[in-house]
């Protein structure tokens, strides 16, 4: 099947985009400057073309089959200047091939644009409508109405509107990229016509192009003006690296004290928490160490209403510095016995122990100044 459909005006960079760098890379290697066009070969709704075998035919295009028509086209395929009888390639001279392609919404239709290179000899050509050949299955629809089915994609025969009537009705010539040649001339319609800098500017600017696109590498580096800006530019990157590095500088300094503080403050809450971990084993640390002390029942009243007072300085040795603070808080024991005259009921030094023994008394009323219930002088 044959089916035309018109060059599509698209933007440099969207056209850039749809073709691979390796396939753009190899292009250039043996064409300087070649030209990529952009054509619709197909939108959804009805085309009118001629099927090998049958003749003209009125073809619905559903979505599925213009997604179907996008699959089937593969980079590389050939692309030709007109159809022949039987769509073969026998002995049919190439002028270019597919590489790239697109789907995109144009007015609101699903559509399908293949990017194409054109050979240098065959520029000149006014190409400007492109028909897809391919295999399609087909299902009648009407008396001359049929869905169609791609199956693959042949080649491409590019032609021009003036001789060849575009298949879909809805693709029309919009734009086309000219470019430059010697003499400040343009050629538009195959002649060639002379404008002045400034419109040659002007019309730069409106087709956005690049001055890569035009000039070489070497054109652009030779230029005093290129050379200047270059020169400003690297002075410029070369202040703001040092500038960054300061900036990154003073930043890190400033992350770094952040970062102690937030250390300090963890391992300071840390602490908090392993001190109330030992100090949550007083009440077990107590009762075993006034039975191997052999502390008196006063004893027992005194130390155990001044527990809240142990703060263990490592709190991974809190249970040998509970033994330290026991020794001291009985020396404390016998200061206050001694305040309030009362006999300081402890064994003797061959006992080896700091509490009373067995069979020890203590002075009657002793209790009643030693308990903080009646005594206001010991600490509740």
């Amino acid at each position: 099947m044959k089916i035309l459909a018109r060059l599509q005006e698209m933007a440099e960079s969207e056209l850039l985009e749809m073709i691979p760098t390796s396939t753009y890379i190899r292009l250039k290697a043996i064409d300087d400057k070649p030209l990529f066009r952009a054509y619709i070969v197909g939108h959804e709704g009805k085309s009118e073309g001629y099927l090998v075998g049958v003749g003209n035919a009125i073809k619905t295009w559903f979505r599925s089959a213009i997604q179907k028509l996008h699959e089937k086209l593969q980079l590389g395929l050939k692309i030709f200047n007109q159809h022949n009888e039987d769509s073969s390639h026998v002995g049919r001279e190439t002028i270019g091939e597919l590489v790239g392609k697109a789907l995109k919404i144009i007015d609101d239709k699903l559509t399908t644009i293949a990017a194409i290179y054109i050979k240098p000899e065959y520029r000149s050509l006014p190409l400007d409508v492109a028909s897809i050949e391919a295999d399609v299955d087909l299902e009648r629809m009407g008396e001359a109405d049929y869905s169609t089915d791609v199956h693959a994609v042949t080649g491409i025969a590019l032609g021009n509107s003036k001789m060849n009537k575009p298949g879909f009705a809805n693709a029309t010539l919009l734009a086309q990229l000219q470019a430059f040649s010697k003499n400040n001339s343009i050629k538009i319609g195959g002649q060639f016509m002379s404008f002045s800098v400034e419109e040659i500017r002007s019309f730069l600017r409106e087709s956005k192009s690049k001055p890569s696109d035009i000039f070489t590498n070497d054109d652009l580096l030779s230029d005093p003006f290129v050379k200047g800006a270059m020169s400003d530019a690297v002075k410029h990157e070369v202040g703001g690296k040092h500038a960054q590095l300061v900036r990154n500088g003073e930043v890190f300094e400033k992350e770094k004290k952040d970062w102690a503080d937030k250390e300090k403050a963890m391992q300071t809450e840390l602490g908090k928490l392993k001190t109330a971990a030992a100090r949550s084993n007083l009440p077990a640390w107590f009762e075993k160490a006034k039975t191997e002390r052999k502390f008196t029942e006063p004893q027992i009243k005194f130390v155990q209403t001044r527990l809240d007072k142990f703060q263990p300085s490592e709190p991974e040795k809190a249970e040998a510095e509970f033994g330290k603070y026991l020794d001291a808080e009985v020396d404390e024991y016998k200061k206050a016995a001694e305040i309030f005259g009362i006999k300081d009921e402890t064994v003797s030094k061959d006992d080896g122990n700091l509490g009373g023994g067995p069979g020890k008394t203590i002075l009657s009323g002793a209790d009643k100044y030693l308990s903080p219930e009646t005594n206001d002088f010991i600490p509740r």
